[in-house]
Order: C-alpha cells, then sequence, then structure tokens
C-alpha cells in the first residue's frame, strides 16, 4: 500500500515538473522562425501558412479568432497509468500559445502537409515529451483545428 503511494506521488511529481518547465518554456519563448524539414513538395507548407503561424503565434486577439472552439484534442491523464484521454478546450479557458523556442536544442519541431492539414510537432528531452497541433484553411483562412496537450512518452 504505502509502495503504491510512493510511486502514485513519484509519478505525480514527475508529470507536475514536466508541465512547469514547459510552461516556463512557454513564457519565455522569443520569436522564432518557422524551420521546416525537407520533404517532396506535395508536403511543403503553403506560402501563406508562414504568415498566419507568425501572427497566430504573436497577437492574442488573432488567435482566438483562429482556434475552433470548442477545440477538440486529447490529454494526459492518470496516477500512476498514463491514459490519453479526448478533450475539449473553451474559449474561456484558453492559454495564448506562443513562438517556439527550440532553447538549445531540447525540443525540435517538425511540419508535415497531409491533403491541406499543417501538423506540427514539437518533441522534446529525446522524445520523452511531445506535442501536436493541427491547423486546416476554412473557409480560406488557416485554423488551429486540434490539440494534443503536452504528452510524456515512456
Amino acid at each position: 500500500m504505502q509502495k503504491n503511494l510512493v510511486n502514485a506521488i513519484l509519478v505525480l511529481v514527475a508529470i507536475s515538473c514536466a508541465f512547469l518547465f514547459f510552461k516556463k518554456i512557454s513564457a519565455e519563448q522569443p520569436k522564432a522562425e518557422i524551420v521546416v524539414e525537407e520533404s517532396v513538395s506535395e508536403n511543403s507548407l503553403p506560402s501563406d501558412f508562414h504568415r498566419f503561424y507568425d501572427r497566430f503565434h504573436t497577437d492574442s486577439l488573432f488567435q482566438m479568432s483562429r482556434v475552433v472552439f470548442p477545440l477538440s484534442g486529447v490529454v494526459q491523464e492518470g496516477d500512476t497509468v498514463l491514459t490519453l484521454v479526448a478533450k475539449k478546450w473553451l474559449k474561456e479557458d484558453w492559454k495564448m500559445h506562443k513562438s517556439f523556442n527550440n532553447h538549445g536544442g531540447t525540443f525540435e519541431r517538425t511540419f508535415t502537409n497531409t491533403g491541406g492539414i499543417v501538423i506540427e510537432t514539437i518533441v522534446g528531452n529525446g522524445g520523452m515529451f511531445s506535442l501536436e497541433k493541427r491547423y486546416s484553411k476554412l473557409a480560406g483562412d488557416w485554423h488551429l483545428i486540434w490539440y494534443q496537450g503536452l504528452i510524456m512518452h515512456g
């Protein structure tokens, strides 16, 4: 019984540290340019996506107007066993997403364009943590359509 309690506390402390670390990183991020991994031409990012992406992460009013609320996605929950759980983010609970900062190589970001949906993946600490955002054009404008909060792997 005591061993289970200690394990649960250790998992909660680890998750709390990860979230605090990520929150601190988000708050301190300077504006960064989009770095696109090499890919075939069908996977290249549309030229208007770059302008949208930069403004989305620097203009809070613009960001709020370009998130499809309630925003669907997943988060990781659990005490001793972490599982992915469906979540809907509401407008009144939304926290501004800031520009990406790789913090000296601690985080890596990639973009993939699949059928007009741009998927941004950010991975940290050699794959131990990740998050994902999906963007799509709706009525001619780019919007955030799906979000996976920070999850821990392994």
